[in-house]
């Protein structure tokens, strides 16, 4: 068996240094979806360590026809190391049809010992909960020099994507497209065009690795601001030649139009630190017909926000003159301390391909008095009919209510977010480094750290899906039990795996509400897997500070109005500071599904928990024992289920050798 297991990995070595680059865009699935039978969507991934500006750009971008070269990635022009997926970036672009099985082999040639897992975004997994790709929750990580299969239904339809689900790795190039076009769409009527240029995956880009970034900004004081705002992999802007005697450009990314047709856009926010974007195109109204791929009554908007994991589509009527026109990107909250701003082209065909004729707004110049749909912290205090703010409570849904929706939900849960001031033993040393009272300015004191209910959750030292025996009690706190005392955790450091246990089918009202208090420009776009959440209720405080206590009064006293009338669908959402979201869903997929802020620092830092849906015996069963991995000794049994020390045991903090080593003596057990 060990024989065996070695020449695998000599294979994936020999493998690895031919040609990585696959053709996505004329894969056989890519084609019309109305009318079609499902089919196997096969891909292949080739995760490697890369740069930006590599020997294959030549002279780009001094010589801009250079930069179209094959697997050349000019992104700003600042040379850098990324992690890449078949040497592109974006990752390569998955189009496929609702039902379509999809298998894609990822092989990981990380050549610093990185492991990897690939989360498909959006995509449910219905009875393939194993198949959601996070690490040492539904799988092992794929190791260095290995290969992984993930197969799974495209389901449900929309503008979905795919991520590295380790570390910052997917804010460092680890992110691509996934289009799952519905059989019957009922939008089909309101656009002609669907093209695969016209799906635009945007966020945020550093100048260094991004598990550095947040690591400097945990331990160093270092802010966790970006460079600059990608969109599709590229930011045009000077570039200056090593020996600082030629300046350049990187070139504006066009996207092309003909005029008096419609086009579908979709877009899709990888941001990974703390920046929500907002979106608008000069001259041009966008008609939003979805969201997060669940489908929407269309509504009309001149702005729109889009956080990170949040995905939206919308209809471009091409209807003014054949010219060229801005494409905004205005980076918010800490991208706003920069003024970190992105424009493309919007092109006409027949016009010039230059840039258009009027000067670019400046990051201050955004227009005002226009409709913004997705506000950030804005629109929710009242209730003004002549309000601009399109908040998702105001959206309605393109399909009709289940039934259970109006039902008395069988569990209720509060969850509070919030920075919360405390003293952490992952950054701080008490008597030496302990507090910073001259460095933060907050009353006190203390570290701030993004948490749910007060708690710093943390995955187990084992894969909780397929070694959940394994896992000791102790290791976990479930919300609302007396395991977790809320009123210690607030003034002391807690961490624990955090949970909520659900039973099969219960309808499940899933209360989340910011503290607000300190820094009202944070942002938690909280994203759900497994399933979507209708949103019942969004409101916010007038002083952007709520308690529980607040929140129950104002239910209590019937001011939480949950709307019954087609609630739109979502699976993340941007809380408002100083505000609560009411969602429902009901819990009809079986397994452990991860519930997590989307900004990396916050999700590092503890905000995420578990959703158990179901007992472990009506989980679906891993299908192989290759899947066991963990920590190869197991922690000593505490008196309290909340620990107040970090755990260091699992294989993704374990050196390469030993998860190897341990890899290998459980595939020869």
């Amino acid at each position: 068996m060990h024989v065996v297991l070695v020449l695998s990995v000599l294979l994936v070595i020999v493998s690895g240094s031919q040609a990585l680059r696959e053709d996505f865009d004329s894969h056989p699935c890519v084609r019309e979806c109305v009318g079609t039978s499902p089919m196997t969507c096969y891909y292949e991934m080739h995760v490697e360590t890369y740069a930006t500006l590599s020997k294959a750009c030549y002279r780009c971008p001094f010589n801009i026809t250079d930069c179209e070269r094959e697997d050349c990635i000019a992104s700003d022009g600042f040379r850098r190391m990324i992690y890449a997926i078949n040497r592109q970036l974006p990752s390569p672009q998955i189009r496929v049809c609702e039902n379509d099985r999809v298998r894609v082999k990822v092989m990981n040639h990380m050549s610093n010992g990185e492991v990897v897992s690939i989360h498909w975004h959006g995509i449910h997994q219905q009875n393939t909960n194993y198949m959601d790709g996070v690490s040492m929750l539904t799988q092992c990580p794929i190791l260095p020099l290995t290969e992984y299969e993930y197969s799974f239904v495209a389901s449900p339809h929309g503008t979905h994507y795919y991520h590295s689900h380790v570390g910052t790795q997917r804010g460092d190039g680890l992110a691509g497209a996934l289009i799952v076009k519905p059989s019957t769409d009922i939008h089909l009527q309101l656009y002609q065009h669907d093209l695969m240029e016209h799906t635009l995956l945007i966020q945020d880009w550093f100048h260094v690795l991004g598990g550095g970034k947040a690591a400097l900004h945990l331990h160093a004081r270092d802010n966790n601001r970006p460079d600059t705002l990608l969109i599709n992999g590229v930011a045009p802007g000077d570039v200056t030649s090593d020996d600082g005697l030629n300046v350049t450009q990187i070139p504006y990314k066009f996207l092309t139009v003909e005029k008096g047709n419609s086009y579908r856009f979709r877009v899709i926010s990888n941001a990974l630190m703390n920046c929500p974007i907002e979106m608008y195109i000069e001259s041009h109204s966008l008609l939003v017909i979805a969201s997060d791929g669940a489908d929407i009554a269309p509504v009309i908007t001149d702005v729109l926000v889009i956080s990170g994991g949040e995905r939206y589509d919308f209809v471009l009527l091409a209807n003014q003159t054949a010219a060229n026109y801005w494409v905004y990107l205005r980076g918010l909250t800490d991208c706003s301390q920069r003024k970190t701003q992105t424009l493309a082209i919007l092109h006409y065909e027949g016009a010039p391909l230059a840039h258009p004729l009027s000067t670019p707004n400046s990051y201050d110049q955004r227009p005002t008095d226009v409709l913004t749909l997705n506000p950030f912290n804005m629109g929710l205090v009242n209730d003004d009919p002549t309000d601009m703010h399109l908040t998702l409570n105001k959206l309605e849904s393109a399909e009709t209510n289940p039934r259970w929706i109006s039902q008395e939900p069988t569990t209720k849960v509060y969850l509070q977010l919030g920075l919360h001031r405390t003293s952490s033993p992952l950054f701080n040393v008490a008597g030496l480094y302990g507090w910073m009272d001259d460095i933060i300015d907050i009353p006190g004191g203390g570290t701030v750290l993004a948490q749910i209910n007060s708690v710093n959750s943390i995955l187990p030292p084992w894969p909780y899906l397929s070694q959940y025996d394994d896992i000791p009690e102790s290791t976990f706190c479930d919300v609302g039990s007396a395991s977790v005392n809320e009123t210690y955790c607030q003034d002391n450091f807690c961490q624990c795996t955090h949970r909520l246990r659900v039973g099969l089918g219960e309808v499940v009202e899933l209360v989340m509400f910011d503290r607000g208090k300190y820094w009202n420009i944070s942002n938690h776009p909280m994203h759900i897997h497994g399933q979507f959440v209708h949103v019942m209720a969004m409101g916010q405080m007038p002083d952007l500070y709520m308690t529980r206590e607040d929140l129950l009064k104002l239910d209590s006293a019937g001011e939480i109005k949950r709307n019954f009338d087609k609630p739109i669908k979502k699976d993340t959402i941007m809380m408002p500071n100083g505000g609560y979201v009411v969602t429902r869903f009901k819990a009809e997929n079986p397994g452990v599904w991860f519930l997590h802020c989307h900004n990396e620092v916050h999700v590092e830092q503890g905000m995420s928990m578990v959703i158990e849906v179901g007992d472990s015996k009506q989980w679906p069963q891993t299908p192989s024992p290759a899947y066991k991995c963990g920590s190869v000794v197991k922690p000593a049994t505490q008196s309290q289920t909340v620990s107040n020390t970090a755990s260091t045991g699992s294989c993704l903090l374990m050196g390469l050798r030993i998860c190897l080593l341990l890899h290998v003596l459980r595939l020869s057990q």
